[in-house]
């Protein structure tokens, strides 16, 4: 049943503002059982059961909905307890609230100074904001869960320690956190140059200007081996000197696969060369 069609009276939202009251482990981010769903679960239901044997008009009253109907209180108290704050800023006139509840859930002022006091120590109120709604509203871990005793939270572009939940929020931490050095964002990946059209037609050019370099030069050698009549051992050494200058120079530039192509030409042509004939 919806927490709007259960019968409220006074009578019993006290009585399970006083039942909550009692187990801080539902209210207090300072408990270290603040964040376990499991055992909040559990005193929820022991507020649940106490109602419906004190008021048999809550028959159908669940754990469910008494943790409903006790958010709606909490966050109407802290509506309240802020609206008296912001009228009595500059003047001297005490304030009081005019709802009947507002009394009996100022157990709850606590834990909403110590909210405030990290908001105004720690960062600045922005960037606070989603850190205060976590610890206000009903975000919990699971029972097996450890709360980590720091967190980052980024203001301005600064990375700044803040504690967190109950270590944060300890009545026994005496220092502030320290700020650490802002932490590098780390840019987006870049492309890989694999498949940047540019690069590819870079690479391609790159390849044709290196065979065309190897076939001009063996073209060359091709006419100087046909214009010469007499190939005398000093001639042929001279030509694979030149030849090994050809390899010098073109090998690196050739792609891997083009390599053996080269070689074979040059073979080829020092075969025809050192034979003297044209048909090898």
């Amino acid at each position: 049943m919806d927490s709007a069609e259960i019968p409220w009276r006074r009578e019993s939202q006290l009585a399970l503002i006083q039942k909550v009251k009692e187990l801080p482990t539902l209210w207090d981010v300072t408990n270290i059982l603040y964040h376990k769903k499991g055992i909040k679960r559990k005193a929820y239901q022991l507020v649940c059961d106490h109602l419906k044997q004190k008021f048999p008009e809550l028959q159908y009253l669940n754990a469910g909905t008494v943790k409903t109907k006790f958010n709606h209180l909490r966050t109407y108290y802290q509506r309240e307890l802020k609206k008296i704050q912001k009228t009595a800023i500059g003047t001297e006139v005490k304030t009081e609230s005019k709802w009947e509840y507002f009394r009996h859930c100022s157990f709850i002022h606590t834990t909403q100074q110590l909210l405030d006091n990290v908001a105004e120590n720690t960062v600045a109120p922005e960037a606070f904001a989603d850190q205060h709604q976590h610890l206000e509203g009903e975000a919990e871990g699971n029972e097996d869960e450890f709360c980590p005793l720091i967190t980052s939270i980024t203001s301005g572009g600064n990375s700044i320690m803040v504690p967190t939940k109950s270590e944060a929020l300890s009545p026994t931490r005496s220092t502030p956190p320290l700020p650490v050095p802002p932490t590098p964002t780390l840019l987006s990946a870049q492309p890989s140059s694999a498949h940047n059209p540019k690069w590819q037609e870079r690479v391609k050019k790159r390849k044709s200007d290196a065979v065309d370099a190897s076939s001009q030069t063996m073209d060359n050698d091709e006419a100087i081996v046909k214009t010469e009549q007499k190939r005398t051992p000093s001639t042929v050494l001279s030509h694979g000197q030149r030849i090994g200058g050809v390899i010098d120079t073109v090998w690196e530039q050739l792609p891997p696969a083009n390599r053996r192509k080269l070689l074979a030409d040059l073979l080829f042509v020092l075969a025809k060369h050192v034979s003297g004939d044209e048909q090898v």
